[in-house]
């Protein structure tokens, strides 16, 4: 999806968070939200298809289909701030320890802040501080995604 390396970015004034969701049945997203000269932007990709596997290897065959950026506002990037916040994000394991699942989706929170670079890694989650801290970007991001269709998982 063509989006920058959060290890290199890591300094003093680079604040931001990116959420992949690399979905086995849909296409992959990518929602980056961070301070820029502007104030707050986003960014959300979305890919065209999924990944194909050919004797168990990938193919990548997908292609971006969405990227748009907006700005985002003091209350929206404070709402993101304070869900994330309730979430301990910033001391929350990067993975659970639990087996990874051969369907689903990966859950991928990334931060910047200051010195510092986390990631949080979870298979389809489902609810909690860390699965609404997602959910909200996805809906700041506008991509259009039909729960009714599982396509939320």
């Amino acid at each position: 999806m063509a989006e920058p390396s959060f290890q290199s970015v890591v300094n003093g004034n680079v604040e931001a968070y990116r959420f992949l969701w690399l979905r086995s049945f849909h296409p992959g997203v990518a929602i980056r939200v961070w301070k820029c000269s502007q104030g707050y932007c986003m960014t959300a990709k979305q890919l065209d298809s999924v990944d194909k596997y050919i004797d168990r290897k990938v193919v990548p065959s997908a292609k971006l289909a969405i990227n748009h950026s907006h700005s985002l506002s003091v209350d929206e990037w404070n709402g993101f701030l304070a869900v994330l916040n309730r979430s301990h994000f910033w001391s929350t394991p990067t993975v659970d320890g639990k087996p990874m699942a051969n369907d689903g989706a990966e859950w991928l929170l990334e931060g910047a802040k200051e010195s510092q670079y986390h990631i949080v890694a979870r298979q389809s989650s489902t609810d909690g501080d860390y699965y609404d801290a997602c959910v909200f970007l996805l809906k700041l991001s506008g991509l259009k995604v039909d729960v009714s269709k599982r396509e939320l998982y």
